[in-house]
């Protein structure tokens, strides 16, 4: 392992059988680099993306079995060696199979293993780490089958028993990941094992670094600066979820024993789950009806004024989607209201002037801190609102693809700024989820300020939208650099609405 970190530029180091930081780590950098050690596109990706390095483009099939697709000679080969000539022209890979996944990851994982046997290579680190991955006895007979399968594939002389492959698919399990593409909206594109992020890479519902990938290799990025010696945290579950469906989900992977302490299940970030879990009596078709129709009455000029020029107390009944996202928007993003105020002193500059504006956030754990814990802490003050629930949050992701599919930009605005709001106290703010939001934003508002113009909203309303636009494409290009960075599709939109909106800037200037 100290090989293969030495090889990353030693950013980590091992102790106590976890990654630490090296020395005081930046926010945005890249911690470490791995590929898969096997991996399988889903079946809805198959026929689009190399069957080895998953990238996509100019494809040529196999020329044997005809199913399976690769972007280069090279990939064939690597393939060849590792996995595809045990399973080539096997009636299950053929090009009209059903696509089972984890079959097909076991399998895959199984030969490659059975591979480096035969090769003059020095040990593999991440054989090494997966090897060291604990799991625990099961008499679980579910995937018998899919064990059975696998060691059937392995021939004549098989690499493992039985029992050793039903070890072999638990450490699997454990090692697995969803590999996001970042030029598709995050969706997941296929499922592949990385065994030294699971084996040495700690857990977090607050974590102070996440994965993102680029063509199957992942990379962990630091989410905020790391002090020297501490622990390397990454998220192994869906964060919009509620304690008790993360650790059910924790304990599925790691086994039961498992049991999360970290910041968020017991620390000082508690509140958030008390919070989130106040659940209510509405079906999630009244939230969206509700939501759907405050999205289209909602004046976010008004709430800024509204919420930005006096002190606002706790409210005493339930707050709609809009008031509450004004209500925690002067508190973790204050800067939003200064476009409408200039100069002019605002109760919410008082959290203005002690927090960095979007533009130039501090990535740190203070900062964080700083921003999140006392919204949270006055929202646990206020009367549990139905669109502050795990649930509203998952109704809202609904509407927002709705209403960008009917190009309702400026309803998809609005419920972009009330997504981001409760996302940024779930997610650090360079999160991959958040960051890609912020990118939404940015998007959305410059379309939604296109259709005010055309519907004649005023000169002086022009003004302030466009400041606003501003900041949310600004911010959008600061968090875009740190976490996908400047080669990434995502940036070149953000450089590409900017480039709209100033265009449209000097134009307007010179009419």
């Amino acid at each position: 392992m100290e090989q293969y970190l030495a090889q990353q530029g030693n950013k980590v180091k091992v102790k106590d059988n976890i990654f630490v930081a090296s020395n005081h780590t930046a926010a945005g950098t890249i911690l470490l680099t791995q590929a898969p050690l096997a991996s399988v596109p889903f079946p809805s990706e198959r026929l689009d993306r190399c069957n080895y390095c998953l990238r996509k483009g100019n494809l040529q099939c196999c020329s044997k079995c005809h199913s399976a697709y690769f972007c280069s000679q090279d990939c064939f080969l690597t393939s060849w060696i590792h996995f595809h000539r045990g399973l080539c022209g096997l009636s299950d890979y053929s090009k009209d199979a059903l696509l089972n996944v984890d079959q097909w990851l076991l399998d895959r994982a199984a030969l490659t293993l059975a591979s480096y046997d035969t090769l003059p290579t020095k040990t593999n680190a991440q054989v090494q780490a997966l090897e060291q991955l604990e799991v625990v006895a099961t008499n679980d007979t579910m995937d018998q089958p899919l064990v059975q399968s696998t060691h059937e594939k392995l021939g004549a002389n098989p690499h493992y028993t039985l029992s050793e492959l039903s070890v072999l698919w638990q450490r699997v399990q454990i090692a697995s990941f969803r590999i996001t593409d970042s030029d598709m909206q995050l969706d997941p594109v296929a499922v592949g094992i990385y065994p030294i992020t699971s084996q040495y890479v700690r857990h977090s519902c607050r974590p102070n670094a996440s994965v993102i990938y680029e063509q199957g290799h992942q990379l962990i990025i630091a989410l905020q600066d790391i002090p020297q010696n501490a622990p390397i945290t990454i998220s192994y579950v869906d964060l919009i979820a509620t304690k008790s469906q993360r650790q059910k989900a924790l304990k599925a992977r790691f086994g039961f024993d498992f049991q999360c302490d970290c910041i968020r299940c017991q620390g000082e970030y508690a509140g958030l789950d008390s919070l989130l879990e106040r659940d209510t009596d509405l079906t999630d078709e009244q939230i969206e009806q509700m939501l759907s129709q405050q999205l289209k009455t909602w004046s976010v000029l008004e709430m800024v004024r509204e919420y930005g020029s006096k002190d606002v107390t706790i409210p005493l009944e339930s707050l709609d989607a809009p008031h509450l996202a004004h209500f925690i928007c002067r508190m973790i993003a204050p800067d939003i209201y200064v476009p409408a105020f200039g100069n002019k002193k605002t109760t919410a500059a008082v959290y203005y002037d002690k927090l960095s504006p979007l533009t130039q956030l501090k990535f740190t754990r203070e900062e964080d801190v700083r921003r999140i814990l006392p919204a949270i802490e006055a929202l646990l003050g206020t009367p549990p609102s139905p669109f502050l629930t795990i649930r509203a949050i998952k109704v809202a992701e609904k509407v927002l693809s709705q209403c960008i599919s009917r190009s309702e930009w400026v309803e998809a605005s609005r419920c972009t700024i009330y997504l981001y709001m409760l996302y940024r106290l779930v997610y650090p703010a360079l999160f991959p989820k958040m960051v890609y939001h912020g990118a939404l934003i940015a998007r959305a508002s410059w379309n939604s300020l296109v259709q005010l113009e055309l519907a004649g909203i005023g000169k002086k309303l022009e003004r302030i939208y466009e400041k606003g636009v501003q900041l949310w494409i600004e911010a959008a290009k600061a968090s875009v650099s740190l976490t996908f960075g400047r080669n990434s599709l995502l940036w070149r939109e953000a450089v590409e609405i900017q480039w709209l909106f100033e265009r449209d800037q000097k134009l307007k200037l010179s009419s």
